[in-house]
């Protein structure tokens, strides 16, 4: 079911929320963009670097996970 991708990105394996909720885990970035789809969550800041989070089949958030509750700077590949 789509409510356990993690797309939230709140942790602790949060599901749903009532309201909207601040994500904690970036407040230390500027975020200068974002990028939903609808399993997975993709966001750079003002430095260039890539968190995503959600969950990801073939790779496509660029992080190890499978699902990913938090964001997590994704790894750039060249």
């Amino acid at each position: 079911d789509h409510k356990r991708t993690g797309i939230l990105g709140l942790g602790n394996q949060q599901f749903s929320s009532v309201r909207p909720t601040p994500n904690r885990s970036l407040f230390d970035f500027r975020i200068a963009s974002v990028s939903v789809s609808e399993n997975h969550v993709c966001a750079s800041d003002s430095k260039g670097r890539l968190y995503s989070w959600g969950t990801s089949i073939i790779g496509e958030t660029g992080i190890d996970e499978i699902i990913c509750y938090t964001p997590t700077q994704a790894k750039i590949l060249n």
